[in-house]
């Protein structure tokens, strides 16, 4: 494939706005530079690219700039320090490298004792990349946004670094040259994509499926009036093993699909968000519905605070209700 129909065949699929990464593979680097790009692509330096050399061959991707809109330029600037990742493990220690660091911070484990491609360096601090994905989702399920996630971990004269994981970090030191990149991108894009459809997959559910949206505020009520109504109680106890209480009681299996996966603001889907928000309360056995559960899927899907007031739910509960003890009745 020429530099010519390589980057002609790029236009053509950011023009169409790919929802996924497309890979193009070439076999000759030898024109492939900034203004090439820059040039035949008729745009800003506003797209993700990155250019890696494997055995036999060399493999560009390009992201939609929907999800991610780096610059050409934070990528390429630079080489990434993890390019010496084994060079400096074949050391007897780190003393002599540019890392800070000589304990892991996810782990407190030495970093002589870790296997070199478990790690990657951030700045000048080395951490695990497959607890790193752990610490964001744990970081997006706490409420704190992608680029606003800060790193800390402790230097060898005992002070204390601190990173903000902005997208340069990611560009520069995150997504680049050791074992985890290829999954902490799908990481990072599923996050953004999610970031980013939440409001018009919201906008969808409230305006195109008014069925399903009525079902979600039936669920709220019966997770709001657990204590309060036998019924309630009755029906969310059906199914005690229906994740998260979301059970055919409410809705159709596609239904909880679709709902469990249901983008949201934090960047996860809502089983995860659910995950991570209420870990403490699972482990310990003091999960309440109506305190806990109700609020956050309230907040996720928009209902309203008072929409037990409102004629259309009393009356499509009223019709839940005569339905759902007509099927009690029946077993």
């Amino acid at each position: 494939m020429t530099i010519i129909n390589l980057l002609s065949e790029i236009r053509t699929c950011l023009f169409e706005q790919i929802a996924n990464a497309a890979t193009l593979t070439i076999t000759d680097l030898e024109d492939v530079n900034l203004n090439a790009f820059q040039t035949m692509l008729n745009v800003d330096f506003d797209y993700v690219c990155w250019i890696k050399k494997s055995t036999e061959e060399y493999w560009i991707r390009i992201l939609d700039d929907r999800l991610l809109k780096f610059s050409f330029l934070n990528i390429l600037r630079q080489p990434s320090p993890n390019l010496s990742i084994d060079d400096c493990f074949q050391k007897l220690s780190l003393s002599t490298t540019s890392v800070d660091n000589d304990i892991e911070p996810f782990t407190e484990t030495p970093l002589k004792e870790l296997d070199s491609t478990e790690i990657m360096i951030i700045e000048n601090i080395a951490v695990s990349w497959s607890l790193f994905s752990d610490f964001i989702t744990s970081k997006l399920g706490e409420g704190v946004s992608l680029f606003n996630i800060s790193l800390s971990a402790e230097k060898r004269n005992r002070e204390l670094a601190t990173i903000k994981l902005t997208r340069p970090i990611w560009c520069r030191y995150i997504l680049r040259e050791h074992k985890g990149a290829d999954c902490l991108l799908e990481l990072l894009t599923s996050t953004c994509e999610n970031i980013m459809s939440y409001k018009i997959e919201l906008k969808k559910l409230h305006k195109e499926d008014e069925s399903l949206f009525y079902k979600i505020q039936i669920f709220v009520n019966d997770l709001l009036t657990f204590d309060s109504s036998e019924d309630a109680r009755s029906r969310l106890d059906e199914n005690p093993t229906a994740k998260f209480l979301f059970s055919d009681v409410y809705f159709s299996v596609e239904e909880i699909e679709y709902l469990l996966s249901f983008p949201t603001s934090s960047g996860l889907p809502v089983s995860m968000l659910l995950n991570v928000a209420l870990s403490d309360k699972i482990n310990s056995y003091q999960l309440c519905t109506s305190h806990d559960l109700a609020p956050l899927i309230q907040q996720v899907f928009n209902v309203r605070k008072d929409f037990q007031k409102e004629n259309g739910f009393k009356n499509n509960l009223k019709k839940f209700e005569k339905n759902w003890k007509k099927r009690r009745d029946l077993h």
